[in-house]
């Protein structure tokens, strides 16, 4: 037999607001635990680009650091090279600089020139033969020394009558400033 519940009654009426109290306190506290985890995520994803934003600072500071390095060999290498194309001057070195390394020069041949925005470049076509350790000391004198040349290509094989020597194509670049004449 099922119960009369008296729906009038005082203790009903307390029990019926109780729960419908608690009921809403659930819901809303479902809906504020929604609102926290969005939240959370939002900040996770915000943490995400900040690292991002600091890691992309970091690297332009280093762009800028190297910017002010590359400034500075910028302007080394602009006061190395020769105010204008010279080309008895260029042999001279090279006469010179082939000298002190023992190195024969077999054929020599200077292209025309490309002339650039800011400067010209002579390519520079260059047999030569000598032993290997001074071949490769000459090389490194052509890329770093007083006077900047760009190597373009190499192409080394030793000689079969003597192994200490080798023969060497070298395709390289001169450097001059662009000056009007």
């Amino acid at each position: 037999m099922i119960p009369n519940i008296d729906f009038r009654s005082k203790g009903f009426i307390s029990l019926s607001i109780t729960f419908a109290f608690l009921l809403i306190l659930v819901v809303l506290a479902a809906n504020q635990w929604m609102a926290f985890s969005a939240t959370q995520k939002e900040l996770v994803e915000e943490q995400t680009r900040l690292e991002l934003l600091d890691m992309r600072k970091r690297s332009i500071d280093k762009l800028k650091d190297n910017e002010t390095l590359l400034m500075t060999r910028l302007s080394t290498l602009q006061f190395m090279i020769p105010p204008k194309n010279d080309q008895i001057s260029a042999l001279s070195y090279f006469q010179s600089i082939f000298t002190d390394h023992n190195i024969q020069i077999i054929h020599l041949e200077v292209g025309d020139i490309i002339i650039q925005s800011d400067y010209n470049e002579t390519p520079i076509k260059i047999s030569l033969r000598g032993e290997y350790g001074q071949v490769v000391r000459l090389i490194n004198d052509l890329r770093v020394g007083s006077r900047p040349f760009r190597i373009d290509e190499l192409y080394m094989d030793r000689e079969e009558n003597h192994p200490s020597k080798v023969h060497c194509e070298l395709m390289l670049y001169g450097f001059a400033t662009n000056v009007p004449d």
